[in-house]
């Protein structure tokens, strides 16, 4: 029999599920949770949401993939593209919930991180500098027409100023704000914060290489309450001592995210992409843009292997990190997101790793 089971489900897993739960003769425990909530995740397992060529049938691939390592939701990132690119790419996507019935459940919405973001280096990373523009809000109502309403966040910088109608279309039309790819100033994040942002998108990163002691854009997004935060705490974005800080400061805000791209589980070696140009994959699983080795372009690592980091670096508590996968998301998108709390996930737990078990749709059989 296993030594302990972890109900993190707030009393909601079923007397079924834990009998067989109990049955399993294993050393470690195992640990019962809500699905985990991915809000950025620009592709996985070989299909890139930003292919000019994607289908509906990659879309579909990607939900399969993620389901089988624990997602229970998430959001596909679009990121900074020529208005027409981004129309398709919304398009197949929205078909993709049309489709299939996996995955219209899992995508909860779609996550448009830019154009609206900064042009600098370093803040913009690896975002194409042709396509970057002014938030807009015509075409944000054309893209939420294409998408069928399924735009839920977007990622804007807001340093270009003169946002307020912007941030009322959003705010109107269910639309999270997050601030990210930014170089704004102190008093430009704290009117983003006034006008309704809500979040901050990978804190830490797309972000200049060395900043201002203080004030810096970092400093002042860390000092609102209001913002949640989402990080990729995968040992490459961010430092563990900025984890354990931005963890301490943000608390029951922190969001952990994968920003996951089509190289999550591929061999290192350098690649091609369609819009950062090439990148170069390491053993360590750490992406970057070739001719910028200190300008990361994404994540080649899931959730599940970010928690996998996290047991072994013990930088975060493993519990508490898999809050900021579940409840913490689930708390940000309620206003603007409806999802089926009845979906549960097992991990089980050893010594040294920790793996995915099963996945539950009905907690109360």
């Amino acid at each position: 029999m296993s030594k302990e089971i972890v109900d993190l489900t707030k009393g909601r897993i079923s007397p079924k599920v834990l009998k067989t739960l109990k049955s399993i003769d294993k050393p470690g425990r195992f640990i019962v949770c809500p699905a985990f909530i991915d809000i950025q995740i620009n592709g996985f397992s070989g299909i890139d949401f930003n292919d000019e060529k994607l289908k509906v049938e990659d879309v579909e691939y990607v939900s399969k993939a993620l389901a089988g390592q624990g997602i229970g939701f998430y959001f596909p990132t679009i990121i900074t593209n020529s208005e027409e690119k981004i129309d398709y790419l919304l398009n197949v996507i929205k078909q993709a919930t049309e489709q299939f019935e996996l995955s219209r459940k899992m995508i909860l919405g779609i996550h448009l991180e830019g154009p609206f973001i900064s042009k600098e280096d370093g803040p913009r990373g690896a975002h194409p500098l042709e396509f970057v523009t002014a938030p807009k809000v015509k075409l944000m109502q054309h893209w939420k027409e294409i998408s069928n309403n399924l735009i839920k966040i977007i990622t804007v910088s807001p340093e270009w100023g003169n946002m307020d109608d912007f941030f009322d279309y959003c705010m109107k039309n269910n639309i999270l704000v997050s601030i990210g790819h930014t170089s704004a100033n102190t008093g430009q994040i704290e009117q983003a914060v006034r006008y309704g942002a809500v979040c901050s998108t990978h804190l830490g990163n797309g972000s200049h290489s060395l900043l201002k002691r203080h004030p810096n854009y970092i400093w002042d997004q860390l000092s609102h309450d209001q913002l949640y935060a989402s990080i990729i705490a995968d040992g490459h974005h961010l430092p563990d001592n900025v984890i354990k800080t931005f963890a301490k400061v943000k608390n029951e805000k922190l969001i952990l995210i994968s920003d996951a791209t089509q190289f999550s589980g591929k061999q290192p070696g350098d690649y091609e992409t369609l819009i950062g140009g090439k990148v170069t994959l390491t053993k360590e699983k750490r992406l970057f843009v070739a001719d910028h080795p200190e300008y990361l372009a994404g994540s080649a690592m899931g959730l599940l292997d970010i928690l996998k980091y996290i047991k072994k670096s013990n930088v975060l508590d493993l519990d508490y990190a898999i809050r900021c996968a579940t409840y913490h998301p689930m708390d940000m998108l309620k206003r603007v997101c409806k999802f089926n709390n009845d979906v549960i996930i097992v991990f089980y737990e050893s010594d040294d790793d920790i793996e995915y078990f099963g996945t539950y749709d009905k907690v109360l059989d």
